[in-house]
C-alpha cells in the first residue's frame, strides 16, 4: 500500500482522520514516495523549524519504506502526466510521482485527496474523503 502525504501527516499529528486509514492498511507494507518525504521537510522548512522539531518529523518517515526514483517511476510519472493532460485534466507534478509510484508498483493508494486522483486510469484508490 502507498501512502499519501495528508494521511502520514494525519497519523503522524495524531488528526483522528488518520484513525480510518490506519485500520484500512493495517498489515500492508507501507511504502511512500520520496516526493512525500520531500513535501514533509518542505513544510518544515518553510516553517523554519529548528533541528529539534525536525528531528522526530525524520525519524517518524524512517519506518516507512520509501520508493526511490528510477527511470522506470520516471516514465510512469510520464505516462500519468500526459495521460492526464490528454484528458483534459490538470495534475500537480508531486501527486504525479505519488500516482506514478502506486501504478509502478501495482498498490492501491491511501489518499484523503481522492480529487487530486480520481483521473489516474488503473489506480485503485484508498480513501475516506467525502
Amino acid at each position: 500500500m502507498v501512502v499519501d502525504t495528508d494521511v502520514l501527516s494525519f497519523w503522524q499529528k495524531k488528526d483522528s482522520r488518520g484513525s480510518d486509514y490506519g485500520r484500512a492498511v493495517a498489515g500492508s507494507t507501507l511504502v511512500t514516495s520520496f516526493q512525500t518525504v520531500a513535501e514533509q521537510l518542505r513544510w518544515a522548512a518553510q516553517r523554519n523549524w529548528s533541528s529539534q522539531r525536525r528531528n522526530p518529523l525524520e525519524d517518524y518517515l524512517r519506518q516507512f519504506i520509501v520508493y526511490p526514483y528510477s527511470i522506470a517511476l520516471a516514465r510512469k510519472w510520464a505516462e500519468i502526466m500526459a495521460g492526464t493532460s490528454r484528458a483534459g485534466k490538470t495534475m500537480g507534478a508531486g501527486d504525479a510521482w505519488v500516482a506514478a509510484t502506486a501504478r509502478l508498483l501495482d498498490a492501491p493508494l491511501a489518499t484523503h485527496n481522492r480529487r487530486h486522483f480520481e483521473s489516474v486510469p488503473d489506480l485503485a484508490l484508498v480513501t475516506f474523503a467525502p
